[in-house]
């Protein structure tokens, strides 16, 4: 999946935070550390230090969500980043981003604390972000 695709793929998600740009998504995917696991409807995207992995963002076409295309993405990263090494992954969710919380307690990751303020959103407002981590070993 290229950049644009995965701008392009961000904007159909309706959730009020700031889309990426192409380059910013360049930016991550063409480090060293990078992981991608994409598809058709959507994809996971982060990297991997030394023994832990970080979630940056997971992507499901609008229409798609809530058919297990967003755990299937999650799974996938989650194995690439163990068989690099990674024995704990961590996340940022918005705390107003209910169906992604659902996913990530499902999937076994616990929240681990709080960013006040941290997101932008599109109105100019300020959302919290929630910090979760799994261990993957």
């Amino acid at each position: 999946m290229t950049p644009d695709q995965m701008r392009e793929l961000h904007l159909t998600t309706r959730d009020n935070t700031r889309v990426w740009t192409a380059q910013e998504y360049r930016t991550v995917i063409n480090d060293p550390s990078a992981i991608l696991f994409s598809g058709e409807n959507g994809f996971a995207v982060g990297r991997v230090v030394h023994d832990e992995a970080e979630l940056l963002m997971i992507i499901v076409k609008h229409d798609q969500q809530l058919r297990g295309f967003g755990r299937g993405y999650l799974h996938g990263f989650e194995m690439e980043c163990h068989k690099r090494g990674a024995k704990t992954c961590f996340l940022e969710v918005a705390a107003n981003n209910n169906t992604a919380k659902s996913l990530y307690y499902s999937s076994g990751y616990q929240q681990t604390g709080t960013r006040k303020l941290y997101y932008h959103m599109n109105n100019n407002q300020r959302l919290d972000a929630l910090i979760f981590k799994k261990n993957l070993v």
